[in-house]
């Protein structure tokens, strides 16, 4: 990298960080700053990989407030979560994966991706943090969700950005142990799975939802909240396809 070039990623990386910064203020979210050093050393790998791209924005504020600090509106559920054995599905570049370890430093936390680029960035990330009890998997959700090593076992499950609400539904349900919870970011004109038809067929109870705002203009969003109730017969999660296929039914 040129001194140019290094001059412009520092400058870069400054920008996410302040975003980053003022808006878990504005969030009124905060955790011990002994834990901050997870943020910025992703950041400083961030700045220097090379590979695919893993992060679906261009601009410093939109990666610290869109990426990095709506990760952190998890911590609103602070207190109905079991984290222990966390699982982050679709989950690209870490995140909201990441924020369950920094705020739970006892959490043993999984990553889950198909893509083979987006798990060399994990994986790069992992080993140039030094993180522990972090693991990236590679392996297409509905299919790892039906591995006897990975069903129904984790306490926490979360999804972002990943597809429509009831397929990310179904999916998670299929690594949620009973007793746990499964948590959903969605934007604001994404409806909120709440059919108790459907809901039982995934062993799933609605649990409820928490809107907040991300910054004065970049909207707002809410997390999702579901309690899984009851084991799964074997064919749940179906593959994507048949999934999408029925929601285009059901809307018929």
């Amino acid at each position: 990298m040129t001194q140019r070039g290094a001059n412009e990623a520092e400058k870069y990386g400054i920008e996410v960080r302040d975003a980053f910064y003022n808006a878990l203020n504005f969030m009124g979210i905060d955790f011990p700053e002994e834990r901050y050093w997870i943020i910025e050393s992703w950041v400083r790998f961030f700045l220097t990989w090379r590979g695919r791209r893993v992060v679906g924005f261009d601009s410093p504020q939109d990666v610290g407030v869109k990426l990095l600090a709506d990760s952190f509106a998890i911590s609103y559920l602070q207190d109905d979560l079991s984290p222990e054995n966390s699982l982050d599905v679709g989950s690209g570049n870490g995140w909201p994966g990441l924020s369950v370890k920094t705020l739970y430093d006892r959490a043993r936390v999984s990553l889950l991706d198909s893509r083979k680029g987006a798990c060399e960035f994990m994986d790069g990330y992992i080993a140039f943090s030094g993180l522990s009890d972090v693991r990236v998997i590679q392996a297409r959700a509905e299919e790892a969700a039906h591995a006897p090593e990975l069903r129904e076992t984790f306490s926490l499950v979360t999804s972002r950005a990943v597809a429509s609400p009831h397929i990310c539904l179904e999916i998670s349900t299929g690594f949620l142990a009973i007793g746990g919870k499964a948590v959903l970011w969605l934007g604001p004109e994404q409806e909120i799975p709440q059919s108790e038809d459907v809901l039982k067929r995934l062993g799933l109870r609605y649990v409820g939802e928490r809107k907040y705002k991300l910054s004065p203009d970049m909207g707002e969003r809410a997390l999702a909240v579901y309690s899984k109730e009851f084991a799964l017969q074997d064919d749940i999660p179906r593959n994507y396809a048949r999934i999408k296929r029925s929601l285009q039914k059901a809307k018929r």
